[in-house]
């Protein structure tokens, strides 16, 4: 039921720079810049700036970043049209590009030898003329300002020497600050956690399973385009890799262990259970 025209062009060319510095084994940074020229939006130059330093007596590290970004709208948003039973999504040849604003500061420590390492980081990031659809789901347009601030965990274990396990976990809260402080950015959840554990029974084969939760986030519904809550999710997968030779591999992975159903987004049904087997050869 759906149709998509779209038919133009853009040119943008780009220069960056970017240097990586190491002061005494303790003081670290990474400094870059750019520079985009885009056909129809003009020059756009971002930069960013990480220091770091490493306490190595007690293996702490403090850490902090600051950068800058754009991004012009996509040639669909800017001159497509889409065609459905229910209407037209028109284009907004109007749209100006996006221009963000990122601070993260954290701390990672190593425990036990470097055995075990965890990392706390938060973060925020302003984007001015965030690009998403009106309320009426009838064009896209810039949101004056929307905000996206939180905290990320991250955990490393090395439980063996032949037994490593990651673990993450990210609390956002994703709004738009300008027309209503507690309206929140679509298809953005406010909790995601990650979790993998890897085992070499012997130096050839290696096992695994990881686990993704995608807690709840807002929606346009296919259907009706009515702001919807979309449910949360679980997809948990199982692989396995066994080096024949150094050049072949063999590999085989189950996705979707649960067969757990969703849409991401809403009106794209994700694939269930799945079994894949396969080989890799390295020349």
């Amino acid at each position: 039921p759906f149709n998509s025209v779209a038919n133009a062009s853009a040119t943008n060319d780009a220069v960056y720079v970017q240097d990586q510095v190491a002061i005494d084994g303790r003081w670290f940074g990474t400094v870059g810049a750019r520079l985009d020229n885009h056909e129809q939006f003009g020059r756009a130059f971002t930069w960013r700036v990480a220091p770091a330093y490493l306490h190595r007596e007690t293996g702490t590290k403090l850490r902090a970043s600051y950068a800058t970004g754009f991004k012009a709208p996509t040639l669909f948003q800017l001159y497509g049209n889409s065609f459905s039973l229910f209407g037209v999504f028109a284009a907004n040849p109007n749209l100006e590009p996006e221009h963000s604003e990122t601070f993260e500061a954290g701390v990672d420590q190593s425990l036990f030898g470097n055995r075990f390492a965890i990392g706390v980081t938060a973060f925020e990031t302003i984007i001015r003329d965030l690009i998403q659809a009106n309320s009426t789901f009838t064009t896209n347009v810039n949101v004056g300002k929307a905000i996206m601030r939180g905290i990320e965990v991250i955990a490393h274990a090395q439980l063996t020497p032949r037994i490593e396990a990651n673990a993450s976990y990210t609390y956002m809260r994703a709004h738009n600050a300008i027309n209503d402080d507690a309206l929140r950015l679509n298809r953005r959840p406010r909790q995601k956690a990650t979790g993998e554990i890897s085992w070499r029974p012997w130096d050839d084969l290696k096992l695994g399973a990881t686990a993704t939760y995608i807690g709840r986030r807002g929606d346009i519904d296919a259907v009706s385009f009515a702001q919807i809550d979309m449910p949360s999710y679980t997809v948990v997968n199982l692989l396995a890799s066994y080096e024949i030779v150094k050049s072949f591999t063999l590999f085989g992975r189950l996705e979707n262990l649960l067969n757990d159903k969703y849409e991401d987004p809403d009106g794209f049904q994700q694939p269930g259970f799945g079994a894949f087997a396969g080989g890799r050869v390295v020349f």
